[in-house]
């Protein structure tokens, strides 16, 4: 019972740990964006609004990623286009889908050295 019990709290504190890493890169990503209230990224059901927000989308666009079954094809346009208004290929942002991978795409997304990289290159 003990090993259980310590299992599940190791498993939520994983799930926490990555649950405020991808609110902050969200809300990073909100503020590069300049969009009002980036803070929504911290309020689970805010976040997906803010999600589609960050793409250029309404509120229904918001009540569908929450369908059932529908909502796969919707997260993955929503990432796609997450991607493209960042400035990257629309290749990159399905890697969100990837356990893992999206973790390190999340983070490229919000603080990429990509503009870095171009400033450097052009300047």
């Amino acid at each position: 019972m003990i090993h259980t019990t310590a299992g599940y709290l190791f498993y939520a504190a994983v799930g926490l740990v990555i649950y405020l890493y991808s609110a902050y890169c969200i809300r990073e990503i909100a503020r590069k964006r300049a969009l009002p209230r980036p803070w929504y990224a911290w309020v689970p059901v805010l976040q997906v609004y803010l999600l589609s927000r960050i793409v250029g989308k309404r509120f229904f666009w918001t009540v569908l990623l929450f369908l059932p079954f529908i909502d796969i094809v919707f997260v993955a346009i929503t990432f796609v286009k997450m991607a493209r208004v960042l400035h990257h290929n629309r290749w990159y942002g399905l890697l969100l889908l990837v356990p893992v991978v999206n973790l390190f795409v999340l983070w490229d997304l919000a603080f990429g050295l990509r503009q870095t990289w171009e400033a450097a290159v052009t300047g």
